[in-house]
């Protein structure tokens, strides 16, 4: 099932402080509560490619201000041109 910003297996990339991260999104956890009790989330547990293959844990509300770009889409459409 395709969530908003992917499916498990598919790669990603945002900007951060940290710079450029990709990764694969390994889980996704729907609907889990947040620190505000009015609002709940996706979280996407996402390996890292880059920074010793860490893992890391983003909610849906994070990853809309990071700009998730979905590649594995991406790179499929540029394909299909």
């Amino acid at each position: 099932m395709l969530s908003n910003y992917g499916k498990v297996g598919h790669e990603i990339r945002w900007h951060s402080a940290a710079g450029t991260c990709t990764g694969i999104i390994e889980r996704i956890d729907r609907d889990e509560p947040t620190a505000d009790p009015k609002v709940k989330a996706d979280y996407y547990m996402v390996r890292l490619h880059h920074h010793g293959n860490a893992g890391v844990r983003l909610n849906s509300n994070m990853m809309q201000a990071l700009a998730v770009t979905n590649m594995t889409i991406y790179n499929a459409a540029m394909e299909a041109r």
